[in-house]
C-alpha cells in the first residue's frame, strides 16, 4: 500500500519563508503530508494546545532552526517547546541546524542578538540527537529528503492510507468469519 506521511514542519517563521516553503515544497515532492503554522486554522483551543494536537496527529517532526529564537511562552520558544513536546510523545525527530560557516554571514535582520544565548541553549538540547546542517533554502530541502527517508526506514510509522485502498469492512468482516471457522475447525480436529 502506498503511506503517506503527515509531518509537521517547526520553525520560527519571519526569517525562515524561503526556506519553509523549501521545506514544505521537498515533503509535498515526496509524496506527504506538511503541516505548519502556515495552515493552521481559527480554533476554540489556545495556540498551544492547537499545536500539541497536531503534533500528535503527525507521524514525523521536522525542526529548523536559524539565528531566531522566536516567539515566547513563559520563556520558552515554541518552537523549542514543540521540540520537546514531539520528543516526549515519541514522535521521530528531524533536526536541522544553520551551518555554523553560514551562521557568521547570515543577515542581521534575520537575528535575535538578544536572545543569542536561548538559541544556542536550543541548538545544544537539538544536537542531543543526530543533526543535518544546511547552508541555504535549497540545500534544507535535499537535507529533508535525505532526513526523512532515513527516519522513514529507521522508525516507521502508522501513516495514512487513501480510503479507497483500504479494504472495505465487508471484506474484513468475512475474513474474520473465515478465520473464527477455522479456528473452531482446527480445535475440533
Amino acid at each position: 500500500m502506498d503511506i503517506k506521511y503527515q509531518i509537521f514542519v517547526s520553525s520560527t517563521f519571519v526569517d525562515l519563508q524561503d526556506e519553509r516553503r523549501s521545506v514544505i515544497e521537498a515533503i509535498l515532492n515526496m509524496g506527504h503530508i506538511p503541516v505548519g503554522m502556515e495552515a493552521f486554522q481559527a480554533s476554540d483551543d489556545s495556540q498551544w494546545d492547537y499545536i500539541k494536537r497536531r503534533i500528535d496527529e503527525s507521524d514525523y517532526y521536522v525542526v529548523v532552526v536559524a539565528e531566531r529564537y522566536g516567539s515566547e511562552l513563559r520563556g520558552k520558544s515554541y518552537t523549542q517547546m514543540e521540540y520537546e513536546y514531539a520528543v516526549k510523545q515519541h514522535v521521530p525527530v528531524a533536526g536541522l541546524l544553520l551551518d555554523g560557516n553560514t551562521r557568521k554571514s547570515w543577515p542581521s535582520d534575520k537575528v535575535e542578538f538578544e536572545k543569542k544565548a536561548k538559541v544556542e541553549k536550543f541548538r545544544q538540547l537539538c544536537q542531543k540527537k543526530t543533526v543535518k546542517y544546511w547552508r541555504g533554502a535549497d540545500d534544507l530541502g535535499a537535507k529533508v529528503q535525505l532526513a526523512l527517508n532515513e527516519l522513514f526506514r529507521t522508525k516507521p510509522r502508522t501513516g495514512w492510507v487513501r480510503a479507497d485502498k483500504v479494504p472495505s469492512s465487508s471484506v474484513l468482516d468475512e475474513l474474520a468469519k473465515l478465520s473464527e471457522e477455522r479456528r473452531s475447525t482446527a480445535g475440533a480436529g
